[in-house]
């Protein structure tokens, strides 16, 4: 039977005719007969020659040299399980090129079959003749070849040879980052994504992915021997005190793959780092009297392997056994049994984890850095730990999970396994084998060695264990390409990798600056249990610690992209690096940097960004650029969209480039460089209409002057001071559909206003782009009074500007848990939705006879209401003293309130999708409003179609940081423009709002990090604190059920300190009078329990006591207490506790509370402990302080070192607290990648 393509290997021995030297190959089927050859000539070092495979019939060969383009598969290799291929090679010389070799070829000369020894089935790979080699030189490793043959005459020399592969500069102290950034780029498909990623030309020095896709084109382009990695470090917010600071290289993997999936975000590589990295596996409980499994899957992107069992002295062997270790469950018994909901009691279970699906990469992180209990310092363990380079994961995965391979891999998973692998069935569900997880082919030799025997060692597997060949069948069959190398102690070393090239198979050393090749023999090395004797802080070794295996997968293993594949950016790229290299000191002429402005329908604003634009380039590359720079994708086509010049002050186009897009964009752009650039958009069916330069861009109103109302604006273009009046009323009525029968008449205003005249051979159009232009055909007659009307409303109408309000949640629900009531007018309002004439302006997405670029609204089937993200305001009870009722009589008040003189036109809201992905659409509504109208004045219009009063929801515009638009005209912002309505109370001088947060001291443990969050309340001056209270608590129990017991006897209101608990707030005390508010002021509410006084006088201090019990190392809970005047602590904690006083020993703990900062084991020695007495008076004592204390007699527990291990494992302390002696070790700084602002600049 052939196996499937990739999941086995076969043998190819190849034989010389004349002196009978033979080479062993391992190879797979989609290996291809070219590079087969290519592989045979550079270990034979023999550069002309025929190579034959025997067939079946032994008198008849195949000619490999005629088929080069075929796999070997196709051409007859035999991959059936221990199949052995025989080959002649024939070495030819030059005369001999062209002749017929095959017809001088007889049986006789080939005792391939008969010659061959059990030694020569055994050999897995082999890369050098039998006879002696000239050991002067290494020759170059092939593909699939590691061990030589005659291990006598061609041991590996220590010498290395210069690669084609590129170093990194180490900053000072950054080889783990060049360790994983040579990972990644060895990784093809991580490059190639990074490659097909394009920068939006946005903050360039701050771009990770750019500066990331930068250094890998440097790597791969680059004729330096090393090159800096100075500016990706800059991207990440590091300053060169960076440098000097030694991290994990499996932290950096984490660090670096959030930092990227965040700035991929809204990308087409949004998904990449799971794609690749991430697996799945199943956290399950089972209990084992009724069999019920409860489970939750997670997500991983690597797998911490454990080198030693906890409390072990013995590691383990090899990975395969650590990964069993790792699904192996614990059985939950004794005082830790688990509470089973379907027994109803309390049962013995196994607790563990089961793979479901392994990652396309998969990493393994082996954990070689611990903490020694009886030296409290950190380790490194160097115990040898083998990993195979072949990788079978097939039988750790879940096979109960429907995604688990195909249907015949799911039966080939319950067919019986090889006899010499037992199996054996976990509560995981997966069938382990007990001898292997490898999938490695690892060919030994059961015979005696003879005088021509090989090795008879398959270096597929770099493992010195005895594996079986049995292949589990699956899809999760891993090949080993990069191991990280930590060589160095626990308190310091050096990073480096050990990386396999796909495309060649060979090894590389890559340390830092230098690339070298390396044998199997550096990899065997890396296994662990080196030169260090003893595991200690300063013991040293190198050894593997972190492993990256990829799936063999044939329809998705690809090589890395070639230059001639690379995407137009990166070819752009590539060449300004070039250019750059070869003349680093010139400013390069070829880049311009151009302004590249878009309406984006999604934020309802005009963006912009600066882009470099090559001016070699065609125009259509540079419309490309910036199509994917502003993500225009997400709302339109690339083939609605053009590059036009753009007047930004004046808000108008000034020339298009149709025709001309295959010509070079510097070309075109030079006589327009004062100017910027537009994507402007079409919609479906539409086309662009030429913009020749020195036109004019009007905007164009209808007015119907029975109704006086207004319509547009309707974006018209005309030859400006060459276009005759007749000219622009006929455009005019094509682009507004006005008939000839029709009656046409044109206004506008500039210093005044003016009518155009009927003559229509008139020259000299006296208008400007972005000039307002009012039109009607209501029958305008001169001197009668539709001629003052229409000059009135052309005068009201000159300061219209068009704006878009996004609408939030307003439905029934939302409201009543905003408590905020619906709007009801007293009387009907003109500023209702207009008319349905109106409806197919706003459906067609776009003003009809303009080029706006308002995107076409989407299907009115999508819920109107906004995501709770998008709610910012309170959304808690309003100020105490404001009812629905009064709400409502202010309602109706603000309805009869006289309008405003300003016009204000709405139309129906639509659905606009914000170009997010998962995001909902927003509800818009486009108005017309006079940009003289005040903000208050807008709300009042508003309220209607917001559906709530106007002093329930804020105006808030958009910008950097988004700001309420506050009591003043709209002359500030834009055309076009969104404005967001978000609901809430707006606030009076007299009210503050403040995050109320929840207490009760005997829930307080050491696991609670901080106060639970309630809800956000508005405190308003001279009301007094228990009113407040009373209605505070009234709320609640409406908010969630657990609060409805509460009752204002067995609460009270606390000021939040800064790093803990502040003053006790008397009910009898007045907000504003007594207690003053403060930004970002917070409130704590407290239930009084049995661990609390019920009563606190004005004169008493509120402490929090804790007693520390060292002879059982344990904390007893909280204890509040009520400090008054004239008390003494020692004595209120003597009565307390009854500890005799001259025994009570107390220390003030300072930290945020509720989280205790203090580790167990540090408490004793830690603690300034003191018996001075503290009395009230004493200015240490503050409300909210917290004390320790202990019994002094007490004597502290003698702790074992299996005591000290079980205190570790449940989490009690931590190591880094621990220090014994006079050396201190140095603080390490914690890992962080800033996304948008370096750490000086977020302190600042």
């Amino acid at each position: 039977m052939v196996c499937p393509e990739d999941e086995t290997s076969t043998k190819c021995i190849v034989k010389t005719i004349s002196t009978q030297n033979k080479w062993t190959f391992l190879v797979r089927p989609n290996y291809t007969v070219k590079a087969f050859l290519e592989d045979v000539a550079r270990n034979s070092e023999i550069s002309n020659f025929q190579l034959f495979l025997e067939t079946s019939n032994t008198e008849e060969f195949i000619l490999l040299n005629e088929q080069k383009d075929k796999t070997l598969l196709e051409i007859g290799i035999n991959f059936d399980y221990d199949s052995v291929n025989n080959l002649l090679l024939h070495p030819m010389k030059e005369e001999d090129t062209g002749n017929e070799v095959t017809e001088k070829i007889t049986i006789n000369t080939l005792p391939m079959t008969d010659s061959m020894s059990d030694d020569d089935l055994a050999l897995g790979a082999s890369a050098s003749p039998t006879e002696p080699a000239d050991s002067t030189t290494i020759p170059p490793l092939p593909a699939l070849m590691f061990k030589c043959d005659n291990m006598e005459d061609s041991k590996p020399l220590k010498a290395r040879k210069t690669t084609a592969f590129v170093g990194l500069v180490n900053q000072a102290m950054t080889c783990y980052l060049n360790s994983l950034l040579q990972a990644l780029f060895m990784t093809p498909e991580f490059r190639n994504a990074l490659y097909k990623w394009e920068f939006d030309g946005v903050g360039e020095s701050k771009s990770i992915p750019y500066q990331l896709q930068k250094l890998f084109l440097k790597l791969q382009t680059s004729e330096k021997p090393a090159i800096e990695t100075t500016d990706l470090t800059r991207s990440f917010g590091w300053d060169s005190t960076e440098a000097w600071q030694q991290h994990d290289i499996q932290e950096l993997c984490r660090v670096m793959f959030d930092a990227l999936e965040q700035k991929f975000k809204n990308t087409q590589q949004a998904d990449l780092i799971n794609q690749l990295y991430q697996g799945t596996m199943i956290d399950y409980v089972k209990c084992l009297e009724c069999g019920t499994e409860k489970s939750r899957e997670d997500t991983f992107l690597d797998i911490p392997l454990s080198v030693k069992p906890f409390g072990s002295t013995v590691a383990y062997g090899s990975i395969e056994e650590a990964l069993r270790a790792f699904v192996q469950p614990e059985t939950l018994e004794e005082n830790n049994q688990y509470s089973c909901d379907t027994c109803n009691k309390k049962c013995n279970a196994h607790k563990g984890l089961k793979f479901s699906k392994f990652p396309y990469i998969l990493t393994l992180h082996l954990k070689r850095f611990d903490f020694d209990y009886q030296t409290m310092r950190r380790i490194k363990l160097n115990d040898k730990v083998t990993f195979p380079q072949t990788l079978n994961l097939n039988n750790l995965v879940n096979t109960s999970n429907p995604g688990f391979g195909t249907a015949a891999e799911t039966e080939a998973m319950t067919t019986k396994m090889s006899d010499d692998c037992s199996t054996v069935t976990t509560d995981s569900g997966s069938a382990l084998e007990e001898e292997s997880c490898s999938a490695t082919t690892t060919i030994t030799n059961n015979e005696p060695d003879t005088q021509e025997d090989d090795e008879g060692i398959d270096m597929s597997t770099s493992t010195d264990h005895k594996t079986n060949t049995s292949h589990a069948s699956g899809p999760f069959i891993y090949e080993l390409f990069s191991i990280m190398i930590h060589s160095g102690s626990a308190s310091g070393g050096h990073y480096y990798a050990y990386i396999k090239d796909f495309d060649s198979g060979e090894w590389y050393c890559f340390n830092d600056q230098t690339v070298t090749s390396i044998t199997q023999e550096d990899i065997q090395k890396s296994f662990g249990g080196g030169r260090a004797l003893y595991s200690g802080v300063y013991s040293s070794s190198i050894n593997a610690y972190m492993l990256m295996y990829r799936r063999i997968e044939p329809q998705r293993n690809t090589s890395v992209m070639s230059k001639d594949d690379f995407p137009q950016h990166i070819k752009e790229l590539a060449e300004r690096l070039e250019k750059q290299q070869m003349d680093p000191d010139r400013n390069s002429a070829d880049t311009m940097k151009v302004k590249v402005y878009f309406y984006n329908p999604g934020i309802l604003k005009m963006e912009h960004m600066q882009i470099d634009i090559q001016t070699y380039s065609l125009f259509d590359v540079a419309l490309t650029r910036a199509y994917n720079y502003h993500g225009v994708s997400s709302f339109y086509p690339k083939e609605d969209c053009r590059l036009v010049a753009y007047d930004r002050d004046m808000d108008c186009v000034v020339k298009s480039f149709e025709g001309h897009e295959q010509e070079a964009f510097g070309d075109l752009w030079l006589p327009y460089m004062t100017y910027d650039l537009l994507i402007e958009t079409r919609q479906p069916g539409e086309t662009f209409e030429p913009y020749e330069e020195n036109g004019i861009s009007v905007k164009v109103f209808t007015v119907d002057l029975e109704t006086a109302d207004v319509d547009g604006p309707f974006h018209v273009r005309t030859k400006g001071s060459r276009s005759t009046i007749g000219e622009f009323r006929e455009l005019l009525r094509e682009k507004l559909k006005i008939t000839d029968v029709q009656p046409l008449d044109i206004a506008y205003k500039d210093d005044c206003v003016y009518f155009l005249r009927k003559d229509q051979d008139a020259t000299g159009l006296n208008l400007i782009s972005s000039t307002k232009v009012f039109v009607t055909t209501s029958g305008v007659k001169v001197g009668e009074e539709s001629e003052v009307t229409f000059k009135r409303l052309t005068e009201q109408f000159s300061e219209l500007i068009e704006l878009y309000i996004v609408l939030p949640e307003r439905d029934k629900e939302t409201l009543e848990k905003m408590s905020i009531p619906a709007f009801k007018p007293k009387i009907p309002s003109r500023t209702a939705t207009p008319v349905q004439e109106t409806l197919a302006v706003v459906e067609n997405g776009e003003i009809p006879g303009g080029s706006s670029p308002l995107p076409e609204p989407e299907s009115n089937s999508e819920d109107s209401s906004l995501s709770d993200g998008d709610r910012t305001l309170v959304e808690s009870l309003p100020a105490a003293n404001t009812s629905s009722q009064s709400s409502c009589t202010e309602n109706g008040e603000e309805s009869d309130k006289q309008e405003s003189e300003y016009t204000f036109k709405a139309y129906p809201c639509w659905k606009q999708s914000t170009g997010v992905k998962h995001e909902k659409p927003i509800d818009v509504m486009k108005i017309l409003v006079d940009r003289r109208m005040e903000v208050d004045d807008l709300k009042v219009h508003l309220q209607e179609h917001v559906g709530v009063p106007k002093k329930f929801f804020k105006l808030m515009r958009k910008v950097i940081i988004p700001r309420e638009l506050s009591n003043q005209t709209l002359n500030d912002l834009k055309e076009r423009e969104g404005v967001y309505v978000e609901l809430g109370r707006v606030l009076k001088l007299t009210e503050h709002l403040c995050k109320v947060y929840f207490l009760k001291v005997s829930d307080v443990t050491d696991d609670v990090e901080k106060l639970p969050y309630v809800c956000e309340w508005i405190f308003e001056d001279d009301t007094k604190v228990g009113e407040t209270l009373v209605k505070l608590l009234k709320y609640l129990a409406t908010l969630d059920e657990k609060y409805v017991h509460l009752v204002p006897e067995r609460c009270r209101l606390r000021k939040m300190a800064w790093r803990g608990l502040g003053g006790v707030y008397h009910n009898d005390q007045i907000f504003g009078e007594d207690i003053h508010f403060n930004t970002d002021h917070e409130i704590v509410l407290q239930e009084v329990d049995d661990a609390s006084p019920a009563v606190v006088t004005s004169d008493d201090s509120v402490l929090l006591l804790r007693r520390w019990n060292p002879s059982t190392l344990t904390l007893d809970p909280f204890r509040e207490i009520a400090f008054g005047p004239g008390s003494e602590l020692r004595k209120v904690i003597s009565d307390l506790s009854g500890i005799p006083l001259e025994d009570v020993e107390y220390d003030k703990v300072t930290g945020a509370f509720p989280r205790n900062s203090l580790q167990v084991m540090n408490i004793q020695t830690v603690l300034e402990w003191s018996k001075t007495p503290l009395n009230n008076e004493m200015w240490a004592i503050t409300d909210g302080s917290v004390y320790y204390y202990r019994d002094a007699k007490e004597e502290l527990k003698e702790v074992t070192p299996e005591e000290r291990r079980q205190l570790a494992a449940k989490g009690i302390f931590k190591s880094d607290h621990f220090s014994t002696g006079s050396a201190s070790p140095r603080r390490e700084k914690a890992l962080k990648i800033y996304l948008d602002l370096s750490p000086k600049k977020q302190n600042d």
